[in-house]
Formats: C-alpha cells, structure tokens, sequence
C-alpha cells in the first residue's frame, strides 16, 4: 500500500486533488497511504484502498463513477450492493 499522486491535463477533476487546474509537477492526492491500484480512463479514475473499498473521480457524465455523481474533483468512495 502507499501514497497517490497524479499530474497532468485535470480538466475533468480526474487527479483527484480538488481542482481542474492542470498540474506540471507530481502532487499527493490526499493523505491516504493505503492505496493499492490505480486504473484511469480519459477523464476520470478509480482507484482501490488496501481494506478492498473501490474510489473514483472525474468525470461522471455516462455514470463511470459509480455513485451517481456527474462530477467529482475529489476521491469519493463506490458503495457496492
């Protein structure tokens, strides 16, 4: 398990880090060090925590996040069934 950082074009919020501001330099996502995969699409990202919860942000708007959000600029957690 560790850290996340992201860096790049954020446009949809898909770094995670409260923003849509483009970031040059590597940036932590939050404070969490207990990440263990990362998957991202063109806009967006999921990511899973080492207790087995499923995260996800960015853009939202074919409902890719899974928790009914059109946007998300921060990680927020998938409740599955």
């Amino acid at each position: 398990a560790g850290t996340l950082w992201g860096w790049g074009n954020n446009s949809s919020g898909q770094l995670g880090l409260g923003t849509v501001d483009i970031t040059a330099t590597p940036t932590q996502v939050g404070s969490d060090t207990d990440w263990i995969q990362v998957s991202t699409g063109g806009s967006f990202t999921l990511a899973l925590k080492d207790d087995n919860t499923l995260w996800s942000w960015g853009n939202g708007s074919s409902g890719q996040l899974g928790h009914g959000d059109a946007w998300r600029t921060r990680p927020g957690q998938i409740v599955l069934p």
